[in-house]
């Protein structure tokens, strides 16, 4: 597009992580060997989720503990349903013109794709979220600078879903051309954001999370989520590719000029990086 008690990991514990499947449809189940929630397209419901036989609170809830201070309580999954969605983008399409600006001067179709959005996104939407709270925890960031950051990490991709299929679910290697195609989503998602009530400090960072780190524009928003985002995609199985370890994930990371050195730095010291998954 990478024997001492276990501390908190951004704002709630790592041993809340629950090594489950998330059924949306209010039929929870434990799937052995995985992690992380696996998303479906359905709407996020208050199902109780069961890990290692002793129920949780609601993912909601289990997973993302009130933030400190005065900010609202940031509930991700309900965050994700909210703003990544068809009738969101169908909105910003008839409110925007800029998107079909963008897209015919890519040659590109005016087509929503749901399976952009579906429950891989999803679940990538939500690791990233995970990291980028672990990297504000570490820097030490304000609350309100975290806030924001957590928000950007759970809608940052929501540009794809105007990027054709066949290029987004492609399992080979892409094209220089097809390659420009997919960059384009940042721009797409910000511009599908500004129809909403999402922070502009939010479609900025969006906006500009694949620029690179010498760019001027890139703010601690963006520069922290560009890193929480390659890292989690490093880690992803996706059609293309393996999950890769966090050895050669951060080996890649430390040498891509886009990224922040200092933010790579704070989440591959962070040594509970790997239970996430």
């Amino acid at each position: 597009m990478f024997s001492r008690a276990i501390p908190k990991l951004g704002y709630m514990s790592v041993n809340k992580i629950p090594r489950l499947s998330i059924n949306l449809a209010n039929n929870p189940q434990i799937i052995p060997g995985t992690s992380v929630p696996k998303f479906n397209t359905q709407k996020t419901t208050q199902s109780e989720i069961l890990s290692n036989g002793q129920k949780l609170q609601t993912i909601n809830s289990a997973i993302s503990s009130p933030l400190i201070g005065t900010q609202p309580v940031l509930y991700p999954l309900k965050f994700i349903d909210k703003y990544v969605n068809k009738e969101v983008i169908e909105n910003a399409l008839e409110k925007n013109p800029n998107i079909v600006r963008i897209l015919k001067s890519h040659n590109l179709p005016i087509v929503i794709s749901e399976k952009n959005i579906d429950s891989s996104l999803k679940r990538h939407l939500f690791t990233t979220y995970l990291y980028a709270m672990e990297i504000a925890k570490q820097a030490k960031l304000d609350i309100i600078t975290t806030t924001k950051i957590g928000k950007s990490a759970l809608v940052h991709d929501i540009g794809k879903a105007l990027i054709p299929e066949s290029i987004i679910q492609k399992p080979g290697k892409l094209t220089p051309a097809e390659k420009e195609i997919v960059k384009l989503h940042s721009e797409l998602g910000a511009e599908i954001l500004k129809t909403t009530d999402i922070d502009p400090d939010i479609v900025y960072a969006i906006e500009h999370h694949h620029s690179t780190q010498k760019h001027q524009s890139s703010s601690i928003i963006s520069q922290v989520l560009s890193v929480a985002d390659v890292y989690s995609a490093l880690k992803e199985e996706r059609v293309y590719k393996e999950p890769m370890a966090d050895k050669e994930a951060f080996r890649i990371m430390f040498k891509l000029p886009k990224l922040s050195e200092k933010y790579v730095k704070e989440l591959s010291q962070h040594r509970y990086v790997s239970k996430i998954y």
